[in-house]
């Protein structure tokens, strides 16, 4: 990866990602939510208390927050919609 490329990763990656309304953002943040809080809790009765488990549930905690994170960097933003408000512009900085 070259440097410009780094640097274009760094402008999104360090950028806050507000969700539109409508956009289906949140349904999928929430998504995301239930389903590692599923899987916390079901960690939770099948493993022993220690070390392990806690760290699946801290492990687990960093999944939640990347697949977050790929929905915020990564989804294409929503199109334009049809009460006027627009979609989020991408950034001009050229950093």
């Amino acid at each position: 990866m070259s440097k410009e490329d780094l640097h274009i990763r760094v402008e999104n990656d360090f950028t806050y990602h507000k969700p539109v309304a409508g956009d289906g953002w949140a349904l999928r943040y929430d998504q995301v939510s239930k389903l590692t809080k599923m899987v916390a809790h079901d960690l939770i009765e099948l493993c022993p208390e220690g070390r392990d488990l806690s760290l699946a549930l801290t492990h687990l905690e960093d999944v939640r927050m990347r697949a977050n994170k790929a929905i915020a960097c990564y989804l294409p933003p929503p199109p334009p919609s049809v009460g006027g408000s627009e979609a989020p512009k991408p950034s001009t900085s050229q950093y």
